[in-house]
């Protein structure tokens, strides 16, 4: 049957063209066969199809041969020969005898076949055969054989894959050049055709829309430039029928089917940088051939301009910032047009007559300026005309339109083309043919409203106005108005957010209620400008629309007042679009004749407040009814279930109601009705309780004893099961009593921890602030509702030894020290009463004293405000605290149960009491005060109180070293932990001298106050001092790196203080003493009775690890000169060896074992360096192939056994060495190299703070919620069905790098970051977002040691030999503009590392500062490096580096540019608050470094504490050192000695600056 058909395709015939029906459709017999051929060969079987199919397709291809269509040598090559028994299918007749008719339709007849097979077969590789076949010799064939091929090759197109559509779409591409200026109507006629069937036909194949546009585009470019070049040349041209110009318009109704497609939207998302380019440039041919002005084109084009410019992309490239200036000027469209000033002043006539406002302008533009300007009017007017003229704006958006002559004449086209779109819709409104064409504009213009960039919202706040102004009713639909109300709220959020988190902005704000998310710049100041100005905006733009559909508007107002579904009601307490409705609505309901046609009454204002509310109230009940149903229809009563908040609010608001409207009330239901916010104990619940309570209250007064009493057993519920204040999971420690990490700070780590305390106490602030509203509401009025109150102060008063010590607990501490006193102050108490209570009030003001001071603990603005507002208030009226004990009614001698206590008495102490609390709260208030605006004198709030606070001081008033002995003693008697943090809060002498002698003279009053010990003992024991230390043994413990200075000669190696130092180190863990290894080390060098070696051996014998680490750190300080040639041993030297041999000795089993696998696998990694040296004698350029070659094949050798380690990374395990990743390092004399580990360490287990907050994330009811008691739930745990301890200790892998140094000495640079990882963790401590990189070094023998490298990371002298002028244009080219998110996101990293480390390098006198020790990373931070000069020591003895840290002109052009910018700002601020969290802790940093002093490093010159402890301000106040700090910055500000030693290594080193 197949050679039959193919036989009967291969003969003449006048049928071929007759019609038949093929499965119900209308075919010609032609195509009736080549279907029939195709059903055939798919019944040959399936591993045989494809070589049949191409057999018969090849005999095909022959039948064209024998007519002279083709050469008789049409197999071109190998690949292309048909198989050996392909046929030919000979026709009965002698070509001779046939005409060119009958030859033409034969061809054309195989053609078809060829194609029709292929395309019915759908068979890749047929597909590309056959493809082949018909390409191989389309010259050759005859005009209407190839207008058949072309005509037929949209078919196989449609089939193709997308290699071979572009193959194809490329061939018809090359057709139309081909054919462009020969005059052959009929290929020309079937190219368009074809290509327009192709466009029209694609749809569906998304995946080929691109390439097909490429093509077409690419093809217009081709033609028009080849059209422009002929212009020039009319013999060319001669003898063309169709004009060139009307060839070239042909493409655009193919552009317009292709584009026409509704799943093709190129116009969408970020366009590829070579569309956008050529879009840009048909859009050019379009306009200097006149296809968008010329009327004759008009006619035939209109209609596909309009349809190509709706999907046009702006024609700008947004990631070019001199765009005007370069690629436009450089176009080469535009540099082939003509540029005489014929057509220069054409262009600018008809650029004139557009915008006629701007001849000024217009003068002075190129004739590529004024083409671009005229291509924008035509392509944006087109893309107006249909239904979207908001488009427009993205050419604002980038940095490429700057201020000037095109961007004032781009916003009057806008204008214009605004106008345009208002006229065109005018015009459809009137015949009611809007539809939705207004609502999507403003849909999509209102986000433009908020962008970022000031030139783009204000000109969309502009169109939209207009817009409004002319259709108000717009806004009388529901989801425009929610997204209007949205928007603002997102501003406001936005704008809030610099008091909620200071130092990290956030950038991206969504409301998931309107499906919309802005995009937000970091400065604040522009982010209030915009929310000012869009807010004043809205409320113009509703009040336009209540105008004219006010009953409509008020009605969606209601309604989105009342979703409280898909709105966060209960958190966002402050809402902006909820204001905004409210305010609207007041305005535009009800009934105008009562409301604007009235008596107008002076100072009276009506408005339709009541209406509004009615309506609203009304439609609420009525949802809330059927709400309820559903709920309770829904309700899942199994127990522990996670429930949503809004289904407890809804829950218990209908608990509330019914109580409210039952006549008898279940003392069940109140109960629990209290009981489930508390239960669940989180801010959103204990919002919703607290809103239901006080519904109870006002509309039930009968209630209110009930509801306190149940609210009084839950507070002690709270406290029992120690919930939020009184829970001690995120009690503070001490960071020197905390393990110690060389890791870089994880900022989202300190915020998560910052997110769980506010957690963990914001329930309880919530809690207090409604009980001391209801107090004042009910204080003159109901003594037993008083009396309750009372008795929950007393009860938390007696307890406040439980409450937390974090620094957020001292908001809700102080809210309930304020409600004492408002009630010592308005309630008449028996005095026994008032006594008590008030001595309970001042003990839980005296208790937070107790504790060390403390800063703010994080970045939330607006809550340290809040408690500095609230310390204040405290302040005063402790002020005004009188006593009163007047109302007796006890016949016992007044109070204390005291005989010999007189009335005097008790005020006497209370006036020492009041003073004691005056002044301490007056030294908080300042701190707090100086933390909350670290660059002024006075803060935010209430700055008329604080400087009456200055200039009325306590402080002051205690002139003489007599009343500080006063205040001082009896602070002591009061509490004595109390009276030993004095010492950290008044710098006084006398004040520390007191605390000495008390302390002295009573020692068992503090034996759980380490700090008094510190104090007691001071830098060292005088040989002369009598302290009576038989009590010592039973003393709390100092922090490790304390206990350790014990063993120095300071104190006297006092047999005691020995043992209480040991016992010291022993009460940590082996992990926190591991990290102060190099001072154990020193601390031998004074171990005269062996308490130190002891501890050593011991400590050894806990950890492998800490051995392992104090050998390498021994085997280091073997000798003094250790980088140059180990001549001279230290006098440690025996004692190290001793206590070496004793821990290897002591070694045994698994210990041994792993002992001796680690220090062969390090001695092997290190023996590579020997190996390298023996190439040193080579040149640079010879030696270095020759030593890679060699590490290669060194570290090719090395095994990597079970559990060894890298000593800079003793938390992991090496698991496989990068055997080809070696890298010989320059050196002149030694071979340092680089090798990367893969190494696998185990994930820290979960943290305190995210258990809190994973169990928080959604409310779980304990299961026994409605029973009188519940079980212990002080730490809430996540249950899930996975074993949680295998998750906690997950492994991970990790490539690390590491150098290996020989014959360097890093015992300095690891005490460096020893000091830099100290830092990080005090900065921790206080929540301080700020970044520092303590990388790994390790000493491991004389000269010798192990470097971690930091990864993806760039050092700043690498940049400038990468050309790369300064770091700005670093930051410029890798994240973008400085109005790009990447740009401010880095931006941030880099002030809050260059914050910390500014402190840090002016408190350790880091020098050496040139740019090849400064590093950048992928992130943005700046991370330093390479710590040879410190303390006392600077390169060569030269004092360029006098400015106290390195902040260049570069650094500050990042920031800013100048002292003014927010960036620079936050950096200042930054330093101030870093350089005030270390102050605390200045002496034991100088311990750490003490211990250092005698260990030979040439950092140490003589004085180095002394000077160390002057650049830490001791004995200073808070403010004067914060002042201080401010004047380092000052003289640090660009330098001129740091950019004169910039230079200075330079021309010696030749690093580049």
């Amino acid at each position: 049957m197949t050679e039959i058909i193919c036989q009967f395709l291969a003969t003449p015939s006048q049928t071929f063209d007759f019609e038949t029906v093929l499965e119900g459709s209308t075919v010609t017999v032609r195509q009736f066969a080549i279907v029939r051929l195709a059903q055939c060969v798919q019944t040959t079987p399936a591993e045989q199809l494809s070589q049949a199919a191409i057999s018969i397709l090849y005999a095909l291809l022959n039948e064209i041969t024998r007519f002279g269509e083709g050469s008789s040598k049409h197999l071109l090559s190998k690949k292309n020969q048909p198989p050996t028994n392909s046929t030919s299918y000979a026709l009965p007749r002698k070509v001779a005898d046939l005409s060119e008719a009958e030859k033409r339709q034969v061809c054309i007849n195989v053609l078809s076949a060829i194609i029709g097979v292929a395309v019915h077969l759908k068979d890749e590789k047929i597909i590309s055969q056959a493809f082949s076949m018909l390409m191989l010799q389309r010259k050759a064939y005859s005009i209407p054989t190839t207008a058949s091929l072309i005509t037929g090759l949209v078919d196989l197109a449609l089939v193709s894959s997308p290699t071979i559509f572009d193959e194809v779409v490329t061939v018809l591409a090359n057709y139309n050049r081909e054919f462009l200026i020969v005059e052959d109507k009929q290929i020309w006629q079937a190219i368009s055709e074809t290509q327009l069937s192709l466009a029209r036909r694609l749809g569906g194949r998304v995946g080929l829309y691109p390439l097909y546009l490429n093509n077409l585009l690419t093809l217009f470019l081709d033609n028009g430039s080849k059209i422009q070049r002929l212009e020039g040349h009319p013999a060319l041209t001669h003898g063309i029928d169709i004009p060139l110009g009307r060839r070239l318009g042909c493409l655009l109704p193919v552009l317009q089917a292709l584009l026409g497609h509704d799943d093709f939207n190129p116009q969408l998302g970020p366009p590829a940088e070579m569309i956008v380019s050529l879009f840009r440039d048909v859009w050019f041919l379009c306009v200097m051939f006149g296809f968008v002005s010329d009327a004759m084109w008009l006619r035939e084009f209109q209609e596909a301009l309009l349809v190509i410019a709706q999907k046009t992309p702006v024609l700008v490239i947004e990631s070019a910032t001199d765009y005007m200036d370069s690629d436009l000027e450089y176009n080469s469209v535009l540099r082939a047009g003509h540029t005489s000033s014929s057509v220069l002043h054409h262009l600018q006539h008809a650029l004139t007559d557009i915008i006629p406002d701007h001849a000024s302008d217009i003068k002075s533009l190129s004739y590529s300026q004024l083409v671009f300007l005229l291509t924008v009017y035509h392509v944006e007017t087109r893309r107006s005309m249909m239904g979207n003229t908001c488009y427009m704006l993205r050419y604002f958006m980038g940095g490429n339109v700057v201020v000037g002559p095109v961007h004032a004449c781009l916003e009057a086209i806008l204008d214009l083309v605004v106008s345009d779109y208002i006229r065109i819709s005018t015009v459809k409104a009137q015949h009611q043919a809007l539809d939705n064409d207004i609502a999507n504009q403003i849909r999509s213009l209102l986000p433009l409203c908020c962008h970022r960039l000031h030139s783009v919202h204000s000109l969309a706040q502009r169109i939209t106005d207009r817009i409004v102004r002319a259709f108000p009713q717009v806004f009388s639909r529901k989801e425009l108005v929610c997204m209007l109300l949205e928007l603002a709220q997102l501003l406001w959020r936005s704008c809030a957010a610099e008091f909620r988190d200071q130092y990290n902005p956030v950038y991206h704000f969504t409301s998931a209620r309107a499906n919309v998310t802005l995009e937000l710049s970091d400065n604040y100041d522009e982010r209030q400008q915009l929310c000012g100005k869009f807010s004043d905006a809205a409320n113009t733009w509703l009040l336009l629309a209540i105008d004219c559909c006010s009953l409509e508007v008020t009605c969606i107002l209601q309604d989105y007042l009342g979703d409280t579904e898909n709105s966060n009601m209960i958190l966002e307490t402050a809402h902006l679009g909820r204001s905004i409705a409210l305010q609207i609505g007041k305005s535009g309901s009800g009934d105008p004749l009562s409301i604007k046609y009235c008596p107008h009454v002076p100072r009276i204002h009506i408005d339709s407040s009541s209406e509004f509310a009615r309506g609203f109230t009304s439609k609420m009940f009525h949802i809330g009814g059927i709400s309820a149903i559903n709920m309770f229809s829904a309700a899942d009563p199994s127990p522990g279930k996670h429930v949503h908040v809004h289904q407890i609010s809804q829950c218990l608001q209908q608990a509330a109601a019914f109580i409210i409207s039952e006549q008898e009330v279940s003392l069940d239901l109140i109960r629990n009705i209290v009981r489930i916010p508390v239960y669940a104990f989180t801010p959103e619940s204990m919002r919703i309780g607290i809103n239901v309570w006080n519904w109870i209250i006002v509309e039930r007064t009968d209630q209110q004893e009930s509801l306190m009493l149940e609210m009084l057993a839950a507070w002690t519920w709270a406290k029992t099961q120690r919930k939020g204040l009184f829970s001690p999971v995120m009690d503070i420690k001490d960071p020197f009593v905390d393990k110690m990490t060389y890791q870089p700070s994880d900022g989202e780590t300190l915020r998560t921890r910052h997110r769980a305390a506010s957690l963990l106490f914001t329930p309880h602030e919530i809690w207090i602030r409604f009980i001391t509203s209801h107090f004042f509401a009910i204080r003159h009025k109901n003594k037993h509702l008083v009396n309750l109150a009372i008795f929950l102060l007393t009860r938390s008063f007696e307890n406040a030894h439980l409450m937390s010590t974090h620094p957020l607990s001292r908001l809700p501490r102080f809210q309930l020290v304020y409600l004492g006193l408002v009630i010592l102050k308005s309630v008449q108490l028996e005095a026994f009463a008032e006594h008590r209570l008030r001595t309970l009030v001042y003990d839980m003001a005296f208790s937070w004293f107790e504790l060390p001071p403390c800063w703010q603990y994080g970045s939330w603005k607006s809550l340290a405000l809040f408690e500095l507002n609230t310390l204040i208030k405290v302040y005063h009226l402790v002020q005004q605290d009188v006593l009163d004990l007047s109302h007796l009614i006890s016949s016992y001698i007044l109070p204390n149960m005291s005989t010999n206590k007189t009335k005097d008495d008790i005020h006497r102490d209370h006036e020492k009491a009041k003073l004691l609390l005056l002044l301490l709260l007056e030294n908080e208030i300042y701190r707090m005060n100086i933390w909350c605006t670290p660059l002024d004198e006075y803060g935010l709030e209430d700055e008329r109180v604080l400087h009456s606070l200055a200039t009325t001081s306590v402080e002051k008033s205690l002139a003489t070293n007599d009343a500080w002995k006063d205040v001082i003693r009896y602070a002591w008697c009061r509490k004595e932990k109390m009276a030993i943090r004095l010492a950290d809060r008044f710098q006084h002498p006398i004040v520390a001298q007191e605390l000495n002698n008390l302390i002295a003279n009573n020692s068992l009053d503090v034996l759980d106050v380490p700090e008094a010990l510190v104090l007691l003992f001071g830098d060292g024991i005088q040989p002369t001092a009598k302290l009576d230390l038989k009590h010592l043994k039973y003393w709390a413990p100092v922090p490790a790196i304390t206990a350790a200075n014990y063993f120095l000669p300071a104190y006297g190696n006092h047999p005691l203080v020995l043992q209480y130092a040991m016992r010291s180190l022993e009460y940590y863990s082996v992990d926190i003493v591991f990290f102060y290894v190099p001072q154990i080390v020193q601390a031998l060098r004074h171990d005269e009775f062996g308490y130190v070696e002891r501890y050593i051996m011991k400590a050894g014998q806990v950890s492998s690890l800490f051995a392992h680490q104090i050998i390498w750190n021994m085997q280091a300080n073997f000798y003094v000169d250790a980088d140059k040639g180990c001549e001279r041993p230290d006098p440690l030297k025996p004692t190290l060896d001793r206590i070496i041999h004793r821990l290897v000795d002591s070694f045994d089993g698994d210990d041994r074992q792993f002992y001796e696998r680690e220090f062969k696998f390090f001695g092997e990694i290190t023996a590579i360096s020997g190996y390298l040296k023996e190439y040193i004698k080579y040149g640079q350029a010879e030696k270095k192939p020759m030593q890679k070659k060699r590490l290669d094949e060194e570290l090719a050798k090395i095994k990597v056994d079970v559990g060894v380690y890298l000593p800079s990374n003793p938390d992991g395990y090496v698991i496989d060495i990068s055997r080809t990743s070696g890298k010989p390092l320059q050196s002149h004399a030694k071979a340092p190299f680089m090798a990367t580990f893969l190494i696998e360490k185990q994930k820290e287990p979960e943290s305190t703070a995210m258990k809190l907050l994973q169990n928080t994330s959604s409310l779980s009811l304990p299961d026994d919620t409605l029973a009188d008691s519940a079980g212990d739930q002080t730490v809430p745990t996540r249950t899930t069905s996975g074993d949680e301890d295998d998750q906690d200790t997950q492994a991970y892998r990790i490539w690390q790098g590491a150098i290996f140094k020989v014959g360097d000495d890093c015992r300095q640079d690891v005490l460096a970051l020893q000091l830099i990882a100290v830092f990080k963790n005090i900065f921790a401590s206080v929540g301080l977002d700020l970044y520092v990189y303590p990388y790994r070094v390790v000493a491991t023998e004389p000269g010798r040691g192990v470097i971690d490298v930091i990864p993806q990371s760039i050092s700043r002298d690498q940049l400038g030999r990468e050309k790369v002028n300064n770091m700005y244009d670093y930051f410029v080219a890798k994240y973008g503009g400085p109005q790009s998110i990447h740009f401010q996101r880095a931006r941030n990293n880099f002030v809050q590392s260059l914050a910390a480390y500014s402190v840090i390098s002016y408190l350790l006198q880091i020098k050496d500062r040139h740019n090849g020790n400064i590093m950048l990373d992928d992130a943005g931070h700046i991370i330093h490096i390479d710590f040879g000069f410190i303390f006392d020591i600077a390169p060569g003895g030269i004092t360029f580096e006098s400015s106290p840290f390195k902040l260049t002109t570069e650094m500050v052009r990042i920031m800013g540019g100048d002292a003014q910018q927010q960036p620079f700002q936050q950096f200042s601020e930054l330093v101030v608050k870093a350089y005030l969290a270390s102050r605390p802790h200045a002496e034991k940093i100088m311990q750490l470094v003490t211990l250092m002093l005698e260990s030979g490093l040439p950092c140490f010159k003589g004085d180095t504490i002394r000077r160390m402890r002057a650049r830490f301000q001791a004995g200073k106040t808070e403010r004067a050192a914060a002042q201080f700090m401010l004047q380092c910055i000052k003289d640090s500000y660009e330098n001129q000695r740091t950019v004169m030693y910039d230079y200075f290594q330079k021309v010696t080193n030749g690093i580049p600056y």
